[in-house]
This record gives structure tokens, sequence and C-alpha cells, in this order.
């Protein structure tokens, strides 16, 4: 998945389960609370990570400053729903 892509089906409100050197994640929109932002949870946190814009969230910096903007080919994108 390209850049243009995860950003189109996150504006959609897909729910995107992915992962980073096999790090599971899941992030959405805040339905409930603020469909303009959206977040990132960690599964082995059991917590969510980020809230923010998109484009706050397409910068966010995982470990070692990886993120979608700068780094999109190091996640893995298992699921779209």
């Amino acid at each position: 998945m390209d850049l243009s892509e995860l950003k189109r089906h996150l504006m959609m409100g897909r729910e995107i389960e992915f992962s980073l050197d096999a790090h599971a994640y899941f992030m959405s929109y805040l339905a409930n609370i603020d469909p303009n932002k959206y977040y990132i949870w960690d599964e082995d946190k059991q917590s969510n990570i980020f809230e923010g814009t998109l484009d706050e969230l397409l910068s966010f910096c995982f470990e070692d400053d990886i993120s979608f903007i700068k780094d999109i080919d190091k996640f893995d994108f298992e699921y779209i729903l």
C-alpha cells in the first residue's frame, strides 16, 4: 500500500490492522468522539499510543523514528475493514 491509498482508506472511515516488525497495531477514526481525529491502538500495550488529525497520524513516529509518511514500505497491512 502506498501513502495515498492509506490516506484514502482512513478518510473513508476504514479500520486498518497493521504491523511494524511483527508488532501489531490497529488504527481508525474516533467515531464517537471526533470523526476528524484518528487513533493508533497498540496491541501489546492494550492502549492508544496516538490520537490526532490525519496529517499528524501520517507523521507520527514509531520506534526508531519510523513514520508512515517517510517509511510506508516498512509497514505490513494485514486487514482493511
